[in-house]
């Protein structure tokens, strides 16, 4: 009887072994491009003096003038945003004694006429700017965007898992398990480099009739990534 119960419990093991089916598990990925609608800019303030209190005060004024600009071109107050406030010292390393304190303020400014955005960015340069620390465009609504990308995301996992399943003699039959791993959105920006040395010479040196800075948006493309186990089975 003890054998048998062993050779029955074998037997159970193997149907159970028979009866999981193989699989095969892969990333898949789907990618939509779409126009932005909305900008913001980045920029500020920077100012050095002996005495911080001046520093500040400087930048302060300075950035007063930039803001009252921006708004009286018609961008809304709300849309108007401080970024970073800072202040620190430049320092003789030779002789230990303090150079200078640095004081900035940026801000971030949202428009959706983005257009206007080249003219916007030489209304703050002529307003007092002298940091640009670069340009970013986005969309107001990315949901249609993001369920076709989740789409995509699926149809690219079934094909790389047809590919696998073919190249191993086998074939997909069905999916055992599903799991989304979130979005991602990417492109449509533009970020500056040596901003504050670019920005300073264009306060110094703009002329009432410079050319307006050129700004083209690039899209965005909103991503989407799932992870799908799928069942195969010999081909027969």
């Amino acid at each position: 009887m003890k054998k048998i119960a062993i050779l029955l419990a074998l037997l159970m093991l193997c149907v159970t072994a028979l009866a999981e089916p193989m699989t095969i598990t892969v990333r898949g990925t789907g990618i939509v491009s779409m126009d932005p609608d909305t900008a913001t800019i980045m920029l500020g303030v920077r100012e050095t003096s002996k005495d911080v209190g001046e520093a500040q005060s400087a930048v302060s004024a300075k950035l007063t003038k930039v803001i009252e600009s921006l708004i009286a071109e018609g961008i809304k107050s709300e849309d108007i945003h401080t970024g970073a406030i800072s202040i620190y010292q430049n320092y003789d390393y030779n002789d230990s004694n303090t150079l200078a304190y640095w004081a900035e303020n940026t801000i971030n400014v949202r428009f959706t006429d983005i257009e206007n955005a080249g003219k916007y960015i030489d209304l703050v340069a002529q307003s007092g700017a002298n940091t640009f620390n670069g340009i970013s465009f986005s969309a107001s609504d990315t949901e249609d965007a993001k369920k076709r990308a989740l789409e995509l995301s699926v149809e690219n996992a079934r094909k790389k898992a047809d590919v696998l399943a073919a190249a191993a003699g086998m074939r997909v039959t069905g999916v055992q398990a599903i799991h989304e791993e979130g979005y991602g959105d990417f492109g449509g920006n533009y970020y500056s480099s040596n901003s504050y040395d670019a920005m300073y010479a264009k306060v110094t040196g703009m002329e009432e009739d410079a050319v307006e800075t050129p700004v083209m948006a690039d899209q965005i493309q909103i991503s989407a990534s799932v992870t799908i186990e799928y069942a195969m089975e010999p081909v027969e």
